[in-house]
């Protein structure tokens, strides 16, 4: 940090809120609502942290323990340890709040943490401009107007003389400078090069004219090749129309497809000789074993969908595969 610059006041709860304070809040909540179960009444629909965008249902879920709390403190800042010493004051003291099968002391820490987080998202509604006009995008008429009504009971206050909120002010993030504007400069066209005026048709200057000749003389005495003599050709390349360069891909992609038809022609020559002269594979079975299995099957599945019971219907199927091998013995039934 620089060290002229002045750093940003953080918030800091008020020392003068004790335990009792926090626990009336807490009581009254549970009384409002008519139960006793704490955490069913903080917990969200989605599990949230310090880093989660605010969700305004959650928010007006919650909204009359906030309204009780920001009686106690309007800076809506609550320290985590006298909290969860009223939390636990409470469950030890008065009634049970706990009804969860967690230990009393996960069970402070799991309350703590929605209550802190419900109020740190009331803050940043408060402070932000733009988190607050997205988060009211999602919200309803109703939940919108509890938000404002929580955010307007919200005040940051402090000694005047240490640069902190007076009170019923809100605390909003300073709007960035703009820059200065430069001043315009004339623009000024990109020199042209040899190629583009070869292309576009548009004469050199006399100046580059006489500096390409004397180029290219030095180059001829020294026997290098000369890059002007490749101008020539690009303008002949560029004066062709283009109906004659169309005409000479037609012809090269005519001569290439014929090569391609005649060489696939010729391939499929070979493969057919070749499959033709192959030996057939024999079988894996016999072809006692594989006429009885057809009929098995077949017949089990015609008996299938006549209706029959499974077992009828193997034995519909074995039936079968025995007439068949006998078909096989006499000689009636033969190979192909």
């Amino acid at each position: 940090m620089p060290p002229n610059s002045d750093p940003v006041p953080r918030l800091k709860p008020d020392p003068s809120v004790g335990v009792r304070d926090l626990m009336k809040p807490v009581m009254g909540f549970l009384k409002e609502k008519s139960e006793k179960d704490l955490l069913t009444l903080l917990e969200p629909s989605s599990e949230v942290s310090w880093k989660t965008r605010p969700l305004p249902v959650w928010l007006c879920n919650v909204a009359p323990l906030l309204q009780n709390l920001l009686k106690v403190d309007a800076k809506c800042i609550f320290p985590a340890k006298k909290l969860a010493e009223a939390l636990a004051k409470i469950q030890k003291d008065h009634y049970r709040i706990n009804f969860t099968r967690m230990k009393d002391d996960q069970f402070i820490d799991k309350a703590c943490l929605y209550i802190r987080v419900a109020a740190a998202q009331l803050r940043e509604l408060a402070t932000k401009p733009d988190q607050y006009q997205r988060t009211m995008r999602k919200a309803s008429i109703v939940e919108k107007q509890v938000l404002d009504d929580l955010i307007e009971k919200i005040s940051l206050g402090g000694d005047p003389g240490e640069g902190s909120l007076e009170q019923g002010e809100v605390l909003l993030p300073h709007p960035a400078e703009e820059p200065k504007e430069k001043a315009a400069k004339p623009k000024q066209k990109p020199e042209l090069s040899i190629f583009t005026r070869i292309l576009s048709k548009k004469p050199s200057t006399p100046e580059k004219m006489t500096q390409a000749a004397e180029a290219s003389s030095s180059q001829a005495k020294s026997g290098k090749p000369s890059c002007v003599a490749l101008v020539p050709w690009v303008a002949e390349a560029s004066s062709k129309k283009p109906t004659q360069q169309s005409s000479e891909r037609k012809a090269k992609a005519k001569a290439g497809t014929k090569k391609v038809k005649k060489g696939a022609a010729k391939a499929a020559k070979k493969t057919a000789k070749a499959s033709s002269s192959a030996p057939k594979a024999k079988p894996k079975c016999s072809f006692r074993h594989r006429a009885t299995s057809a009929a098995n099957h077949k017949a089990r599945k015609l008996a299938e969908k006549m209706g029959l019971t499974p077992n009828s219907a193997k034995a519909q199927g074995r039936e079968a595969a025995r007439e068949v091998s006998r078909q096989i013995n006499l000689g009636i039934l033969l190979e192909e």
